[in-house]
């Protein structure tokens, strides 16, 4: 996560991929066993790969919607708030903190 936190995204994305694909081809499908995901999914979608984040961002919110606990949905509605974008602004940045809040 350092690589993407001093904008590195390729870099990060080449250290994240890897655990990201066990997951997918494991049998585990608990949210909290991929809490790098979130970020995984923001840096996809800085470096400009769409079909990537809507793919990783597909299987996290399957396992999040399974489970329904309040850190893997307040992850989630950080994700979408990030994909929304800008002019979004200020419903989508508001949520996460709603749910951890509720």
């Amino acid at each position: 996560m350092l690589a993407h936190g001093l904008g590195r995204g390729e870099e990060a994305i080449e250290t994240l991929l890897p655990a990201a694909r066990r997951w997918h081809e494991s049998s585990c499908r608990e949210p909290g066993g991929v809490a790098f995901l979130p970020d995984f999914v923001e840096v996809l979608a800085q470096v400009g790969e769409p079909e990537e984040v809507e793919f990783w961002l597909g299987r996290f919110r399957a396992a999040v919607e399974q489970t329904k606990r309040q850190r893997p949905l307040a992850a989630l509605a950080r994700c979408d708030g990030i994909l929304a974008g800008p002019d979004a602004f200020p419903e989508p940045r508001e949520r996460p903190l709603a749910i951890l809040e509720s």
